[in-house]
């Protein structure tokens, strides 16, 4: 969910920083992706099209700066329906990010974006074009950022493990 946009704004991105799309699922030939590739800038945009081990994508995680997260509703898709304003698409990548120490950019208008401005993990925009001057913040500011995302997820955690309590 607004992937395009993304995948567009590399172009204002600052020079060194580049963009990497992960699937879960085998991608390659799909149209969708045929049509994202047509847009996205060569040195800028990169697809890893096959899926992983949960040991890989950890390490894929890992191996990142920022983690970047849009939910999008209105987009042509059963899966960008009401639940997307609460919880994303619950792919768990947010807090994937988060507990490998990964500030995140997201955009405005979901649940996820109000705990990401509150906790100062990252930054939340409105538009994909300002993805680029989030970066810089971000980097001005790493360790600072990524200190609270480690914070956040455990937090967070803590929430869901209190939550599982209760139902007991």
């Amino acid at each position: 969910s607004g992937l395009q946009e993304i995948i567009k704004s590399t172009e204002l991105w600052p020079e060194k920083w580049i963009l990497i799309i992960h699937t879960r699922y085998c991608a390659e030939g799909m149209e969708r992706i045929g049509e994202l590739k047509k847009i996205a800038p060569p040195e800028k945009v990169f697809f890893s099209l096959s899926p992983v081990s949960t040991k890989e994508y950890l390490e894929l995680i890992h191996g990142g700066d920022i983690g970047i997260g849009f939910y999008v509703p209105g987009y042509p898709s059963p899966y960008t329906l009401t639940n997307l304003r609460k919880i994303g698409l619950s792919s768990g990548k947010i807090a994937y990010y988060l507990k490998s120490g990964l500030p995140v950019i997201i955009n405005e208008g979901t649940n996820l974006a109000k705990l990401i401005s509150e906790e100062k993990c990252g930054i939340v925009v409105k538009r994909a074009e300002e993805i680029g001057e989030a970066i810089k913040t971000i980097s001005s500011n790493y360790e600072e950022f990524s200190k609270k995302a480690c914070e956040t997820f455990e937090k967070a955690f803590q929430k869901v493990l209190k939550k599982l309590e209760e139902i007991n």
